[in-house]
């Protein structure tokens, strides 16, 4: 049965594995353009910016540069001839923004400051319109930053149609958005299941499982706040910026709880501790955020510090389970641990070295890496835990059952008698006891196996003239018991007539006899 399990769990493995490469290699060897003609490009070269004093700075996006008063101008010669229908496509985070065609405003957005909540406009890609008369003419485009002394992170810019822009961002982006959605899917399918078989499983299993299916279904949320493709499906930058933020600052949580409920766990209160500050976290920063005096993005050095602190926390209590506590329960978090820790390690020393553009990359790819692990452990669990019911069933059942009669066991009654102690379904309910007679005999004359077939052949005879509601028990040896549900003095004394007629009817010499 082990062995069996092993191949199940290997073949299925390897399966999973060939589909994810077949994959990879699909997507990096075949490009489908069928859809459109007129693809979009990138418009990355020829940028400028204009500094306060009238100088100009070449720039080659992407690129990463300061504001200056808290605003930076970038300026571009647009060509001479330009097609018709073609836009520019950017990427702006948290900034609002103008276009300018020869010092004429074109588009502006998030310049009017009229937020309800905070002052970040949101991550969203804004699409300037070119019109055909503006070839030959400069454009200018002015990003606003409501906070002082931060850094500008200036990502590609494209241009093409309308059409051609939104196929080349879900071609580049489409893959994180599609497994964002799996993530959820799977999740809450994991979920679904967990309770469907809760009364299979411990109840320890369950709890975790869950706050693991919380975990997948936020680090989801995340990511598809994340993929740059959500101002499609929502709408609206700023419920897009919540996403984010939220999701990022609730992640640990649920993991935090999941890794504390581990069996064995000696570093169980500390984990709990630290995921009561992250809750506390989530609460101060989202009160700073609506009342106006603290964004989000002003808070999440707070947020990265307690990720700091987490995954110290959890890699230490990863080698200690394993190394010095040979917890066995720690085999496949410890692997998702190191994982994270090896991701959210090139995070930090990417933002320690002032390499901004790393900033939330690594440390999506740890947690991805952290949630299927323990993924995986879980479907294990299940696997396991599925197989110990399914096999304690069956001895249970083994157990109800008397193999050489084929009719109840003796165990099987007494569990009934404690069901009906309980209901008090005493009411009409016929007892009947009987051995049979000559059975000995035959078993001394002719063998056991001979006196075997006769008791099994007497049960058969017997359980053709009773109901689907009676019941045969064999209480041990040749006594038997009747139990008849229902049924009243007349019906019973027919039904008894009947038993005893259809048993002594076999013309064999030496047959068993009812003795009543």
């Amino acid at each position: 049965m082990k062995n069996h399990s092993i191949r199940n769990y290997v073949f299925f493995t390897a399966v999973f594995l060939f589909f994810v490469m077949l994959l990879i290699v699909g997507i990096g060897k075949h490009t489908y353009n069928g859809f459109y003609s007129d693809a979009a490009m990138t418009y990355d070269q020829g940028w400028q910016q204009k500094m306060e004093d009238g100088q100009e700075k070449n720039l080659s996006l992407p690129a990463e540069t300061q504001y200056e008063a808290q605003k930076l101008v970038l300026t571009h010669k647009l060509p001479e001839h330009i097609m018709s229908g073609l836009s520019l496509c950017v990427w702006v985070q948290g900034q609002s923004i103008t276009a300018q065609i020869e010092g004429e405003d074109a588009v502006s957005y998030g310049v009017e400051d009229n937020a309800v909540f905070g002052k970040n406009a949101g991550n969203y890609w804004y699409m300037i319109k070119l019109p055909e008369s503006a070839g030959g003419k400069m454009l200018t485009l002015t990003l606003f930053t409501p906070y002082k002394d931060s850094t500008c992170r200036l990502d590609h810019i494209y241009i093409g149609t309308q059409t051609s822009l939104l196929f080349l961002l879900f071609r580049q982006y489409g893959i994180g958005m599609l497994f964002a959605f799996l993530l959820m899917v799977f999740g809450l399918a994991i979920a679904v299941l967990y309770v469907a078989f809760r009364k299979k499983i411990k109840t320890e299993d369950v709890s975790r499982t869950l706050y693991l299916c919380f975990s997948a279904v936020l680090l989801g949320m995340w990511l598809f706040a994340q993929s740059r493709l959500s101002q499609f499906f929502i709408g609206n930058s700023f419920v897009v910026l919540l996403l984010d933020a939220m999701g990022r600052m609730l992640l640990p949580v649920p993991m935090l709880y999941y890794m504390a409920m581990v069996k064995g766990n000696h570093m169980r209160r500390p984990l709990m501790l630290l995921a009561y500050v992250f809750v506390l976290n989530f609460v101060v920063c989202t009160v700073l955020q609506f009342s106006n005096l603290k964004d989000f993005s002003e808070t999440s050095v707070v947020t990265g510090a307690l990720y700091v602190v987490a995954v110290v926390l959890t890699f230490s209590n990863a080698l200690a389970e394993q190394l010095h506590y040979n917890n066995e329960s720690y085999r496949f978090l410890a692997l998702g641990i190191y994982g994270l820790t090896f991701f959210a390690s090139a995070e930090l020393w990417g933002f320690l070295s002032g390499r901004t553009l790393w900033i939330g990359n690594w440390i999506r790819y740890g947690a991805v890496i952290l949630v299927f692990v323990l993924m995986y452990e879980a479907a294990y669990r299940v696997v396991k835990t599925l197989e110990a019911s399914r096999n304690a069933e069956y001895y249970e059942r083994l157990a109800m059952v008397d193999i050489m009669a084929n009719c109840y066991s003796r165990t099987a009654y007494n569990k009934d008698v404690e069901l009906f102690e309980q209901n008090r379904a005493y009411k009409g309910l016929c007892f009947l006891f009987f051995d049979l007679n000559y059975l000995k005999r035959i078993n001394d004359t002719y063998g056991h196996p001979a006196g075997d077939a006769a008791l099994r052949a007497v049960c058969h005879k017997i359980r053709a003239d009773i109901r689907s509601t009676d019941a045969l028990v064999r209480f041990g040896g040749d006594e038997f018991l009747l139990v008849f549900r229902r049924i009243g003095r007349d019906a019973f004394a027919q039904k008894l007539e009947k038993i005893r007629h259809s048993v002594e009817e076999n013309s064999l010499p030496d047959w068993p006899e009812l003795n009543l």
